[in-house]
C-alpha cells in the first residue's frame, strides 16, 4: 500500500506523514526524490551505486530516468509506464520493501518536476492512496516567510526583505501552480485532511479508506528522505 501526499511546501505534509506512520506503521520515505538524487548526500552516492552498477539495463542513471517520467510532461512517456513500475520495484527490493505487504508513505509533494509521479504509481502497485494537508492560509505565509528551512539550521536566515521578496516571487506563485496541478488528483480520489485536530481527521481517512496497520516491525537504514538525513 502506498500513501502520496501531496500539496505544496509549508503545508504540514512533515506533520501529516509522521502521524500516518505513527497510525499505520508505515515506512515513511519523505520526500522521495531524495531518495535517488545523485550528489545531494555522499551517503546517498555510496549506498546506490552499486544499485546503479547492477540495474544498467534499466537506467543508467536513477534521477534522470524517473524524473523524465515524473515531471509535467512525463504522460508523453505514458506508453513505456512499464518501465517506470521495473525501476520503482528495484528500487524498493533495494530498500528492503513490498508495497503488497507494507504501508508506503512518499511526502514529496506536488510541484512541476513531481506532478505525474503519483498518477505512474497509482497505475503500476495496488493500493496507491492520495491524501493533502489543509493549513490556514496564513499560516501557510507566515512559514513561508521565515525562509528556507536550510537556511534556518546553518543560522544564515536572509534579512525579512529578501524573504517577503521571495515569497512574494517564489513561494505565493509555486502555491498556486501547485494548487492547480493537485486539482488533477481528485480524480483518483484525493482526499484532503486538515491539520487542525489532525489525530482525529487522520482516523477519519484510515476508516474511510479501510486502510490496515501494517505488521512489518523492520527498521531501514536511515537513507532515504530529507528529514531522516538530518537526523
Amino acid at each position: 500500500m502506498i500513501i502520496y501526499i501531496t500539496g505544496y511546501g509549508r503545508s504540514g505534509s512533515t506533520a501529516l506523514s509522521e502521524e500516518l506512520e505513527r497510525k499505520l506503521n508505515a515506512c515513511n520515505l519523505g520526500e522521495v526524490k531524495y531518495l535517488y538524487q545523485r550528489g545531494k548526500d555522499g551517503l546517498l552516492d555510496s549506498y546506490w551505486l552499486n544499485f546503479r552498477e547492477e540495474n544498467k539495463d534499466i537506467f543508467a542513471n536513477p534521477s534522470i530516468s524517473l524524473n523524465s517520467f515524473d515531471n509535467c510532461f512525463g504522460f508523453y512517456k505514458w506508453r513505456d509506464r512499464r518501465r517506470y513500475k521495473d525501476i520503482w520495484t528495484k528500487i524498493f527490493n533495494r530498500i528492503g520493501l513490498n508495497p503488497g505487504e507494507e504501508v508506503i508513505i512518499d511526502s514529496s509533494k506536488t510541484t512541476l518536476d513531481s506532478f505525474m509521479r503519483g498518477i505512474y504509481l497509482f497505475h503500476s502497485f495496488d493500493e496507491v492512496y492520495f491524501i493533502q494537508p489543509k493549513r490556514k492560509v496564513g499560516d501557510v505565509i507566515k512559514s513561508l516567510l521565515k525562509g528556507k528551512n536550510s537556511n534556518i539550521e546553518r543560522n544564515k536566515r536572509k534579512s525579512i526583505i529578501k524573504r517577503v521578496l521571495h515569497t512574494l516571487s517564489v513561494g505565493i506563485p509555486h502555491l498556486l501552480i501547485t494548487k492547480l496541478l493537485t486539482q488533477i488528483y481528485r480524480l483518483y480520489g484525493l482526499e484532503i485532511v486538515k491539520l487542525e485536530d489532525l489525530e482525529t481527521n487522520v482516523d477519519n481517512f484510515i476508516r474511510k479508506k479501510r486502510l490496515t496497520k501494517s505488521n512489518s516491525s523492520k527498521e531501514l537504514p536511515m537513507i532515504y528522505g530529507n528529514r531522516s538525513r538530518k537526523e
